[in-house]
């Protein structure tokens, strides 16, 4: 029925039929003008090779923009919302300072400058510290708090802690720890042919392979 309705209108410029097929030929192909549902591996690979004006999978063309997200054992439907609220203990009057309802699939993190942007305008002062959880972590959100001055407090970081953790920097000498043998590992600095290049130092890991570690992987662990 959906294959008729845009074959039909194909030369409609209306939103709704653009969704339309977005939602077909996400889902479905045409073989000798027989409609047949897409294999579910080619579901996601055909997602993201279309070109429609909504990106990402359209999961019901009654609302495109919303969306399904899993994070852990809880499953978000729709939307979410990203709450910023002022939190001084000193002042017994805190405010809600903005308010972003996004598709459920949006990363936390992505939300955090403009939060911050927008706090800041309200109350016409400096951000001083962030609170948030482990969602709202990213290199770049990392890197915008230090340029700001802004103390970023997380509840817990992303991901797995590395096997190799920081024992010793200083900015140009880096010592690691195997934290599983507990063994000091001296890592050289790189020199690299391009100046503008980020720092990066090198090291032998369990395997007695070398490993590799931008600045701002060290930075990160530092963080952790």
């Amino acid at each position: 029925m959906i294959y008729t309705i845009i074959r039909h209108f194909k030369n409609s410029s209306r939103n709704s039929l653009k969704i339309l097929e977005q939602v077909f030929y996400e889902n479905y192909e045409v073989i000798d003008e027989t409609v047949n549902p897409l294999p579910k591996q080619a579901l996601q690979i055909r997602s993201r090779n279309l070109r429609f004006p909504h990106t990402g999978r359209i999961e019901t063309p009654h609302d495109p923009e919303s969306d399904y997200h899993d994070k852990g054992s809880y499953q978000a439907k729709g939307y979410s919302i990203n709450i910023t609220e002022t939190c001084d203990k000193d002042n017994p009057l805190n405010l809600i300072t903005d308010a972003h309802v996004v598709s459920a699939s949006v990363p936390d993190c992505h939300l955090m400058q403009p939060a911050i942007e927008a706090t800041q305008e309200l109350t016409s002062q400096p951000v001083e510290t962030v609170h948030t959880d482990g969602g709202y972590y990213s290199k770049d959100n990392y890197y915008h708090c230090k340029e700001e001055n802004i103390d970023f407090v997380l509840g817990k970081m992303p991901g797995q802690t590395s096997r190799y953790d920081i024992h010793s920097f200083d900015g140009e000498k880096l010592e690691l720890i195997d934290i599983v043998i507990n063994t000091i590992i001296p890592a050289t600095k790189v020199q690299s042919k391009n100046s503008e290049a980020e720092p990066s130092w090198s090291f032998k890991n369990a395997n007695n392979k070398s490993q590799t570690l931008k600045r701002h992987n060290v930075e990160v662990r530092l963080f952790r």
